[in-house]
């Protein structure tokens, strides 16, 4: 079962008390989105999304902030994860 599958409730919500529990217990690298929101976690050179994750044309992964609506390249933020390490 993936993170993302996890944190929700049966209704496809998630409480923010249960977020905040669930990414309490989460340990690695938190990917963050300009807003604020955590997009993903690395952890062991693995990425684990909590963002819808979309599949582009071109064949790269994009990940969909839940909180402004931005989208991201998964490819960039493993760049700039692997700079950071």
């Amino acid at each position: 079962m993936r993170p993302a599958e996890i944190c929700r409730t049966e209704n496809g919500r998630q409480t923010l008390e249960d977020r905040q529990a669930f990414l309490e217990w989460l340990r690695g690298r938190r990917v963050y989105c300009s807003c604020g929101e955590v997009l993903g976690i690395f952890r062991r050179r693995r990425f684990y999304p909590l963002a819808e994750t979309w599949h582009a044309n071109s064949g790269e992964v994009l990940l969909r902030c839940p909180a402004c609506g931005a989208t991201h390249r998964l490819r960039d933020l493993v760049k700039e994860w692997e700079r950071r390490r």
